[in-house]
């Protein structure tokens, strides 16, 4: 039996705020959670709005092998948490950075939480993410101690 059980969250990096609640509500209910890019967030942030600098991201990204170290989190964890808002007019966006996380859970026969349901305007997107078996929590981040041991 699992001492305690391992969530990686992922979550597009405008979403950082909302995933840093989400990650500590979910650790207040017993999980670990993995946050990639929580401890440097803030150093992201640039100008008296709080804009994030993608060239930085970029830099922190290839500086640190990001990709390795998705695999190592993913590899890590009993399942990933996927935060799909709304982003530039797309309800449940799934970007390519998702997809990448996505796959990588499946191939590690992860469980694949998906906060919210997927865009039709992604459809191509849709149909490849829904043959890996996700579960879609429909706006509900509790529903996941339904699925979890």
């Amino acid at each position: 039996m699992v001492d305690k059980l391992i969530l990686t969250i992922y979550s597009k990096i405008d979403f950082y705020p909302e995933a840093i609640r989400i990650k500590s509500d979910i650790e207040n209910s017993g999980y670990l959670c993995f946050l990639p890019f929580e401890e440097g967030y803030n150093s992201l942030l640039v100008g008296k709005n709080g804009d994030i600098d993608y060239k930085l991201l970029s830099k922190m990204k290839n500086k640190n092998n990001y990709l390795k170290k998705e695999f190592e989190y993913i590899n890590s964890s009993h399942a990933i948490l996927l935060l799909n808002y709304s982003w530039n007019n797309i309800d449940g966006y799934i970007g390519s950075n998702m997809f990448l996380q996505i796959g990588i859970a499946y191939i590690l026969k992860k469980k694949i939480f998906i906060l919210n349901t997927l865009n039709d305007s992604q459809i191509g997107l849709k149909n490849e993410i829904m043959l890996m078996n996700p579960i879609v929590l429909k706006g509900n981040v509790n529903k996941i101690k339904n699925y979890l041991f």
